[in-house]
């Protein structure tokens, strides 16, 4: 979803501008979705960040890690480029103090928009959270995130989802006491070792 909702915002602003110049930074696993799918659902080609010059296009796809490195990132700074949107995938990995953060911090001065992108926002580590915010928003600190987050975010608990009918969405549900199975010594041995595997693992 995330990167549908990416791709229609980048679309969108290359209507409005068809020169305007886009960055996606994405975790290194990510960025092969990232490219096929700007591909494939918007027709959109995306220079895969890899050698050296590849910042200078149009639109640029690139690794958070590759980014952040330290040769690289001096490389960046000194070209002085500049975007008009970036979007940043999973925006929880970078946090403040670490060199993803850094470089995001930099990123963040040198365009106009910046749309950051993360299914899991809260670490519960409020100085982290707050970092984040700063991250979108510079002006953010200890003494306004909370106000910074009042007219922008909303949450709803699953005791007032309804559907259209004014139906509960998650009713509760009374469920039946626990059944014990009984299972073989040989099923639990492999039990144990599949627990012990997913532990370690």
């Amino acid at each position: 979803g995330k990167t549908i909702v990416a791709g229609l915002l980048i679309r969108e602003l290359l209507i409005m501008e068809p020169t305007a110049r886009v960055l996606i930074i994405s975790p290194p696993s990510a960025r092969i979705q990232w490219g096929q799918e700007m591909e494939q659902k918007f027709a959109l080609t995306f220079a895969d960040y890899g050698v050296e010059g590849d910042l200078q296009n149009q639109l640029v796809l690139a690794s958070m890690d590759t980014l952040r490195s330290e040769q690289r990132f001096t490389k960046i700074k000194e070209q002085n480029l500049k975007w008009d949107l970036v979007i940043v995938d999973e925006l929880h990995r970078a946090t403040p103090g670490n060199k993803r953060y850094q470089m995001l911090e930099w990123v963040r001065d040198n365009t106009r928009h910046m749309i950051a992108l993360t299914a899991t926002p809260h670490d519960g580590k409020e100085d982290h959270f707050i970092g984040r915010l700063t991250l979108i928003n510079a002006s953010t600190n200890r003494s306004n995130y909370r106000q910074f987050l009042e007219s922008r975010m909303f949450r709803r608990l699953k005791v007032d989802a309804r559907d259209s009918e004014g139906n509960l969405l998650f009713p509760y549900r009374v469920f039946p006491d626990t059944v014990e199975v009984p299972i073989s010594e040989k099923e639990r041995v492999f039990y144990d070792k599949v627990e012990d595997y997913v532990r370690s693992q």
